[in-house]
């Protein structure tokens, strides 16, 4: 008992002491809670009152860094890198999962060739296949031990430098491409590793561009590294990688390449083919971009030390696509190749470069007939460029409804040695006057002064130093309408159109009509792009730009593509008409298809097609190499391209117009024959465009002028002619007591709606040659200002008779002497009668004599004067008479052919030459395509005569121009000889 009372009263103490230590620590707890009680209540009580006014007093800088290093603050900090750390991982954990359940769980073997399925294009029925583009596809395992080391090195020195280290991914590329995908605009970024990459092309095998694909990357990346080693990871990556064409893997491209094994590649070979690994359809299709990449290649492996500095230096010497076999026809069976690889080369920039093993099957927008039209197009236009020197042709069609494209052929023949597989219908080329639509469209588009009817100047314009162009026969018309400036592609107006619209205006109603490229004029993009002088544009969009109008301003964009099906057939995408974008005002569209669908102002009356509305525009550029034109209607936009497959010659406007129109024809009639009639005829006249009567010299609206179309918002404007003032031509300013008489001319203020407000700074040097050649009746705006270039002190010029005989038979020299005054010179005159003779102006800008050869038109004893004209406009003049007599003149052969060739082939043929009438100084001289010159001797009517020798005159297939002249004076010509084929 007494033990038990021993146990039971220790137990009691040791509860009581427990108890006690509790109660004490309890209190200290106590006592320290409320001292923080205490100072944090302190703290409060220094603080403003107010949740809002406490928090901003918090956020005053110095307090926060305050808080922060204090121990309260290190707290917090702690507490929330703990719950940062603790949400990551609990994300990271849940995204894995949720990814992970629907990827493949069995690792146990590495797949080495993944060939997939072919992927097949159809025309616009489905019906007909155009091409299956993986067909044959090439896939050779092959082990690691039997690849080249170069080759193994340059993959990794280039993909993944860091492969043998990383565990699947590296993190810096992962955080890189997601800071880029994030600010890119919506545009993903890659940051793959190999394992990466083997991973997208083996085992995912999709190409959906999204954080979803990159995070499964991972997961399986991760996962592939656990599971296998780095080489056996490498090798089944080098089984599967694509190397363009049809080889898949390594040990195919090398066999399919360079015909041998992937274990014998050299450097520069392993080189080369791993350059093309990022983009192998792009890589191949530029040969001096792959080498480019080749060179770059051998540069990561020197710099990583797998080459040494003398391999490095022996690889870049090789020409390594000299050795390229490329032979092979992966294209056996293709129809219509240049669109259907077109269609590739777009389904590429969306799905990546494995879209010929996706199974997919593609409807295009190509309609056979269509196509078939297209073709004969170009056949008929090969043979008479070829005899022109030319050798190549391309042409498109556009669905006017819908921005399908229907037809489409990108060179004469797919198959055509050197340069056949060249898209020239993808290649920017320069579209010459056919980009004067946008001019016009534009300016009547941005001003309230334009329409149909208006009044362009077309006179020897500067419009900045250095550049005064000139229109495509050198000549100018004067005052004409913008119907007849458009219709004839003169190159004046169509250049003021683009300075009074603005230069930025018209290349973005280019841009928003069609050229979604952009409208590259490489770097520069001046005055001259308004005739489309150095401007490189896409002939698929060049016509759907003309489409836009067929369409009346709506933009609809340009497609090739109607339906894609997956592997499963199940659709995944598909084009759906929508509603287009109104780019274009439906009244300046309808406008320029007017002008444009106008026989009576077009230059050649062959591009008209019975019972079809057709608007048409050529181009040809001012070198004359590039030529094209293009025709649409309601329902269709056709353009073609045609001349030498290089760009490096040029033959003269004339001799295409013919081509140009067999062209279009070939096309146009068959397409239109079998359209209904209201897809054939006139487009619909929007409400708002009016008929305005014009004054064509003045510009001004005018009761008896012609009428033309306006749009509704053109503001006519009427003349004023109570102002008077007499002017001096040459500066354009008021003329003074010291103006000469032939400077002077009295206008009427308002007598002529000046192009450009008399504030613009191109006013004076644009009226200059409008006042020079119109007179008095022309008038701009009545200057203010002084004639300051004459003064009453000035030299006139001088000028003298040299040589003047009495008697003329026939034809003779007339020489005189000219003198400049304190001016320059300018233009010598020589006329008879009052009249100057052919030839009998000419420019001259020094002292000395000129001479003037004239072929007597005129019988009797007649009055002839010189004349001398400087730059001021000063002038002299001197008479003397002449007796005249007409005698028979030298021509050509009028029975047979004036100049025929014989020998060659060229450039040196023999020529044979037929007269009449003998005289003692004839000579041929050959111009055109041809030069050279023949000296005649002195012989009787329709005589002969073999020249002695050869003459250089040109080669087989030229035209040239043969001109005879006597004592220098051409009396006859015998145009447009053919050097034919000998």
């Amino acid at each position: 008992m007494s033990k038990l009372k021993n146990v039971k009263t220790g137990f009691s103490k040791l509860f009581k002491n427990v108890k006690k230590r509790f109660q004490k620590v309890n209190k200290s707890r106590k006592t320290k809670k409320d001292a923080r009680a205490r100072k944090k209540a302190e703290y409060l009580a220094t603080l403003p009152k107010g949740r809002v006014k406490r928090f901003l007093y918090r956020l005053h800088p110095k307090r926060v860094i305050k808080y922060w290093f204090s121990r309260q603050g290190a707290i917090m900090a702690l507490k929330l890198t703990g719950i940062g750390i603790a949400s990551m991982g609990l994300l990271i954990f849940s995204l894995f999962a949720y990814y992970r359940k629907d990827l493949p769980t069995n690792f146990s073997d590495l797949q080495a060739c993944v060939q997939g399925q072919t992927t097949e294009y159809y025309d616009s029925t489905g019906k007909t296949l155009l091409w299956a583009s993986k067909g044959n596809v090439e896939c050779t395992p092959v082990s690691l031990k039997n690849v080249s080391k170069y080759l193994v090195d340059a993959v990794v020195a280039t993909e993944d430098k860091d492969f043998y280290t990383h565990g699947g991914f590296k993190s810096s590329s992962v955080l890189r491409a997601a800071v880029a995908n994030f600010t890119g605009g919506g545009r993903t970024q890659g940051g793959s590793t190999i394992t990466q990459q083997y991973v997208k092309n083996a085992i995912l095998k999709n190409t959906e561009k999204v954080y979803s694909r990159k995070i499964k990357e991972l997961i399986l990346s991760i996962e592939l590294e656990r599971s296998f080693t780095k080489d056996e990871i490498l090798n089944a990556y080098l089984n599967v990688a694509s190397f363009g064409s049809v080889y898949d893997g390594i040990e195919a491209a090398s066999r399919g390449y360079f015909d041998k094994s992937a274990s014998e590649l050299t450097l520069d070979e392993a080189a080369l083919l791993t350059a093309a690994i990022p983009s192998p359809t792009y890589y191949w299709s530029n040969p001096d971009v792959h080498v480019e990449r080749q060179h770059y290649v051998l540069k990561l492996m020197r710099e990583q030390n797998k080459i040494t500095q003398e391999e490095y230096e022996q690889a870049l010497e090789v020409d390594t696509l000299a050795k390229v076999i490329t032979d092979r026809d992966q294209f056996e069976g293709i129809i219509a190749p240049h669109f259907v690889l077109e269609v590739e080369k777009r389904l590429i920039a969306e799905y990546g470069e494995e879209v010929r093993k996706l199974g997919f099957k593609v409807y295009t927008t190509l309609d056979l007939d269509a196509q078939a039209l297209a073709q004969k197009s170009v056949d008929a236009a090969i043979p008479m460029l070829e005899s022109r020197g030319m050798d190549n042709a391309a042409a498109v069609a556009v669905d006017v409804e819908t921005g399908k494209v229907i037809a489409h052929v990108g060179s004469r023949d797919f198959r055509y040695p050197e340069f056949g597989q060249t898209n020239t219908v993808t290649t920017p080329r320069d579209p010459g006057s056919a980009f004067k639509i946008f001019d016009y469209s534009s300016v009547i588009e941005n001003t309230t002064d334009w329409g149909a009817g208006s009044t362009f100047y077309d006179y020897r314009t500067t419009f900045a130093p250095g550049y005064t162009p000139k229109n495509y026969d050198g000549g100018h018309r004067g005052p004409v309408s913008m119907r007849y400036a458009f219709g004839q592609s003169l190159n004046i107006p169509a250049i003021k159109a683009m300075y009074i619209a603005g230069i930025e205006k018209t290349h973005d109603i280019a841009y928003k009509a069609g050229l979604r490229s952009g409208v590259n004029c490489g770097g520069y993009c001046g005055l001259a792009s308004a005739i489309g002088s150095g401007v490189e544009l896409r002939l698929d969009e060049m016509a759907n730009s003309y489409a836009t109008f067929g369409r009346l301003g709506n933009y609809q964009p340009l497609t090739y593509i109607d339906k894609i099906y997956d592997s499963n057939d199940q659709l995944i995408s598909e084009w759906t008409p929508g509603p287009g974008e109104d780019v274009i005002n439906p009244e300046t569209a309808y406008i320029i298809n007017n002008i444009l669908s106008d026989p009576s102002v077009r230059f050649t009356q062959g591009f008209n097609i019975s019972g079809v509305k057709m608007a048409i525009k050529t181009g040809t550029t001012d070198n004359f190499k590039n030529n094209t034109v293009f025709g649409y209607t309601k329902k269709v936009a056709f353009g073609a391209w045609m001349g030498h497959h290089d760009v490096t010659r040029s033959f003269n406007e004339s001799y295409t117009t013919a081509i140009k129109t067999t062209m279009i024809q070939a096309f146009m009639k068959d397409f239109n024959s079998k359209l209904p009639e209201e897809q054939r005829n006139d487009w619909e006249k929007p409400e708002g465009v009016k008929y305005v009567r014009i004054d064509r010299t003045s510009g001004y609206q005018s009761d008896s002028g012609q009428a033309d179309l306006f749009p509704s918002w053109y503001v006519p404007k009427r003349q004023d002619k109570s102002q008077t003032a007499e002017i001096d031509v040459v500066t354009g300013l008021r003329a003074t007591e010291c103006t000469p008489d032939r400077a002077r001319q009295v206008v009427n203020g308002g007598n002529l709606l000046a192009e450009l407000p008399e504030s613009d700074p191109n006013y004076s040097a644009w009226m200059k040659p409008i006042i020079a050649a119109l007179g008095p009746v022309v008038g701009g705006e009545i200057p203010k200002d002084e004639d300051d270039l004459h003064n009453c002190d000035d030299i006139r010029p001088s000028i003298s008779f040299v040589s003047s005989p009495a008697s003329c038979d026939g034809s003779c020299v007339i020489t005189v002497k000219v003198t400049k005054g304190t001016h320059p010179l300018d233009t010598v005159n020589l006329k008879v009668d009052g009249q100057i003779i052919p030839g009998g102006s000419k420019n001259v800008t020094s002292n000395g004599n000129v001479d003037f050869y004239y072929t007597v038109a005129v019988d009797g004893n007649k009055r002839v004067t010189a004349e001398v004209v400087d730059s001021a406009l000063y002038d002299a003049s001197i008479d003397t008479n002449i007796n005249f007599s007409i005698s028979e003149p030298v021509l050509f052969d009028p029975i047979g052919n004036g100049v025929s060739f014989t020998g060659g082939p060229g450039p040196t043929y023999e020529v044979t030459v037929n007269w009449s009438k003998e005289s003692s100084n004839l000579s041929i001289q050959f111009s055109g395509d041809c030069s050279g010159n023949v000296t005649l001797p002195s012989a009787g009517t329709s005589s002969s005569f073999n020249s002695s020798g050869k003459v250089n005159i040109g080669s087989e297939g030229n035209y040239c121009s043969a001109n005879l002249y006597d004592d220098g004076i051409l009396v006859d010509q015998d145009n447009s000889i053919y050097i034919p084929a000998t």
